[in-house]
C-alpha cells in the first residue's frame, strides 16, 4: 500500500454507492489521507456525434456539469479535514477509474457492490473484475450483507484469513499498517478442513482424530510464526469450508474489516468472481482486497 496518495471513491449518483463513503472516510482519517471523489461518464454516442455533434456536446457538457454539481455535494458531507477532492472523467469506467487511481497514486479503492443499478453493475460484471485485476492499490469492497454504516465507522477488528501461502501472506503487511494507523486489533484465522472431508475414502479412519488434531497443531504453529508480523495478533483456528467458516466468524465476532489477498491458488479473475474472496464479499463485514504484487 503507498504511503502517500489519497483514498480514491467512485461515485455514480446512488445511495449504494455512497455506503462506500463512511469507510472512506474511516481509513482516510485513520492514514491522513485526503479523499478523492470520481464519477465516469459515458461520451456521447459515436452515433449521435456523427449526425449532430452539436447536440453530442451539449449533452457531454450537460452530464459533466450534473456530475460536478453531484460530487461537490457529496464532497461537502466529508469532514473538510479529509480535503475532498473530485475528478469528472469520460470513457470506459474500469479504465478511467484504474487510470485515475495510477496517476495519484491512490492508496487504495473504496467501492459498494450491493443495489439495483450504477456500482452493482461494476461489481457484478466486467468492470469490476477489471478493477480488481488491473488495480495496483488495494481494493476496499463494502459488500451486500454488510449492515448500513453509522457514520462515523469504526474499524477497531481486523481479520486476516491465512491458507499457509506466501500469496495469502501478503495482506500481513497491509493489515499491519491499517491496524496501526486505526488503533485496531487483528486475528489471524486460518481455516483447515476435517481429515474426514480431505480423505473422505481414507481406509484408515480410526486414525482420522489423530490427523485432525495433527492438523490443528501445524495451523496453530504456522500462525503462531506471523502473528508478530501484526504486533500481537491472536490467532483462530477455524474448521470446515473456508468461505463460510470465515462469515460466521466475521459475524460472530463482529470483525470490522477483513483484510486478504485477492487469490489464494488461483488466477484473479477466479477468486474475485467465484472463488474464496468472492465468497467472503458476502459476510457482514467490508473486505480489503489486496493483490499480492501491490503488496
Amino acid at each position: 500500500m503507498q504511503q502517500q496518495g489519497p483514498v480514491l471513491v467512485p461515485l455514480d449518483g446512488s445511495e449504494v454507492a455512497e455506503r462506500a463513503l463512511p469507510y472512506a472516510a474511516a481509513v482516510a482519517r485513520a492514514l491522513g489521507a485526503p479523499v478523492l471523489l470520481v464519477s465516469v461518464r459515458r461520451p456521447a454516442a459515436t452515433a449521435l456525434r456523427a449526425r449532430r455533434p452539436e447536440q453530442a456536446d451539449r449533452v457531454e457538457r450537460e452530464t459533466e456539469a450534473a456530475a460536478r454539481s453531484y460530487l461537490e455535494e457529496a464532497s461537502g458531507r466529508l469532514d473538510a479535514a479529509l480535503a475532498p477532492e473530485t475528478a469528472v472523467r469520460a470513457g470506459e469506467p474500469a479504465e478511467e477509474i484504474v487510470s485515475l487511481a495510477r496517476e495519484r497514486g491512490a492508496r487504495l479503492l473504496v467501492i459498494s457492490t450491493h443495489g439495483r443499478s450504477g456500482i452493482r453493475r461494476w461489481i457484478r460484471g466486467s468492470v469490476a473484475t477489471r478493477i480488481l485485476r488491473d488495480a495496483t492499490a488495494p481494493v476496499l469492497v463494502v459488500g451486500p450483507n454488510v449492515p448500513a454504516p453509522v457514520s462515523p465507522v469504526s474499524l477497531r477488528h481486523l481479520a486476516v484469513p491465512l491458507d499457509g501461502s506466501p500469496v495469502a501472506e501478503a495482506a500481513l503487511p497491509v493489515a499491519a499498517a491499517l491496524a496501526r494507523a486505526l488503533g485496531a486489533r487483528v486475528a489471524l484465522v486460518r481455516v483447515v478442513a476435517w481429515a474426514v472431508e480431505s480423505y473422505p475414502f481414507s481406509p484408515v479412519a480410526l486414525s482420522l482424530p489423530e490427523l485432525d488434531d495433527e492438523l490443528e497443531a501445524d495451523a496453530h504453529a504456522y500462525l503462531d510464526t506471523h502473528r508478530t508480523a501484526v504486533g500481537d495478533a491472536e490467532t483462530v483456528i477455524l474448521h470446515g469450508h473456508a468461505a463460510d467458516r470465515l462469515c460466521a466468524f466475521v459475524e460472530a465476532e463482529r470483525i470490522d474489516l477483513v483484510v486478504m489477498t485477492t487469490h489464494a491458488r488461483s488466477p484473479v479473475t477466479r477468486a474475485v468472481m467465484g472463488s474464496t474472496a468472492d465468497r467472503v464479499i458476502q459476510c457482514p463485514a467490508p473486505v480489503l482486497l489486496i493483490r499480492p504484487q501491490a503488496g
